[in-house]
Parts: C-alpha cells; structure tokens; sequence
C-alpha cells in the first residue's frame, strides 16, 4: 500500500468517524449542516482513496474525475453498486450549491441511511490489504 494511500485511508476512517459522531446527535440545522459538510469531505477522501487503490493495481493512467475512478472502482471489485456511489456523486455536487432547507433535509436523509453505512464497508475493506 502506498504511503499516499495509507494516509488517505486515515483522513477518511477520521472523517468518516465525525461523520458518525454528527450523525448521531439530534436533528437540526445546525447538525444537519455539519453533517452536509462531513459528507462532503468523506465522498472526497472516498473517491480519492478508490482511485489509490486503483492505482496499486496497476491500472494507470487513471481519469482526474471521480464519475470514471468509481465506474473503474466498480469493474475491478473495489465496489459494489456503481450507480449508487454515482447517486452520491450527484448529493456531493448538490451539496455545495444546497440553499433549499427541503433539500438540506432530504440530503441529511441520503447521508444518515445510505452513505454512512456504505462509506462505513470502505473503510472497513481498506484495513484488509489482500482485498483492497
């Protein structure tokens, strides 16, 4: 495993941990916000660790975007449901321009029940080196 790799794994199993810690407390505005925020920096940290571990397969060049690095992550096993890390990239993108409060929630609600725990299996998968 790369060094760049192994510290990326770290920033991600750390932000994914506030993520959890954010996720967890009651709702509002406030923590909903802050949980949008950690999303966003865990989707980053995810991708990007997909496309490192992309790379220690020795598939190079690899794209700059994270839409081809997932579809690549996805026909090399590293995950498994390719449209829904895509739906993800659409929330991350959505994130940065939300301004709507119906939209903060249903985002807060895309990232409590579908991309913790998914994000959750990723870092877990990462600590097995004969998998990932």
């Amino acid at each position: 495993m790369s060094e760049r790799k192994i510290s990326r794994v770290a920033d991600l199993e750390k932000a994914v941990t506030r993520l959890g810690e954010m996720s967890t407390r009651p709702k509002e505005e406030a923590v909903r916000d802050s949980v949008i925020m950690r999303f966003e920096l865990a989707f980053e940290l995810a991708w990007k660790v997909l496309k490192d571990a992309l790379e220690d397969k020795g598939i190079v060049p690899l794209p700059a975007n994270p839409k081809d690095n997932i579809r690549l992550a996805a026909e090399n096993g590293l995950v498994d449901d390719v449209q829904t890390w895509f739906d993800f990239l659409d929330a991350r993108n959505l994130a940065t321009h939300v301004y709507d409060e119906t939209m903060a929630d249903s985002l807060y609600a895309i990232i409590k029940t579908r991309f913790y725990p998914l994000v959750q299996k990723l870092v877990e998968q990462t600590k097995k080196e004969d998998t990932f």
